[in-house]
């Protein structure tokens, strides 16, 4: 994700042509650190370019792919989506 990350602030895409990132997020969960690195990736290049985030899922966004999605700025879900946590805590 990193990779995909730093190409959308390269070459063709450079100098602000990014207005935002999209998460399409489908997850019934993952393990806590490679949530975590997600997490703190996503948060960096926020952080770093000041680009809007939204995170949508129209399936799952259970455990560790809601995690992911509290670092955008706004999470959106269709009505028939299930969204839910056991257990995250965000540092």
């Amino acid at each position: 994700i990193r990779t995909l990350l730093d190409e959308s602030q390269s070459k063709p895409l450079k100098k602000g042509r990014v207005k935002a990132l999209f998460l399409n997020i489908n997850s019934p969960g993952g393990g806590a650190f490679d949530s975590d690195g997600i997490y703190r990736l996503i948060s960096e290049y926020k952080k770093k370019f000041g680009v809007p985030i939204y995170a949508y899922t129209d399936k799952i966004l259970a455990s560790g792919g809601y995690y992911i999605a509290v670092a955008a700025d706004k999470i959106y879900s269709s009505n028939v989506a299930i969204i839910g946590s056991v257990g995250v805590m965000i540092p």
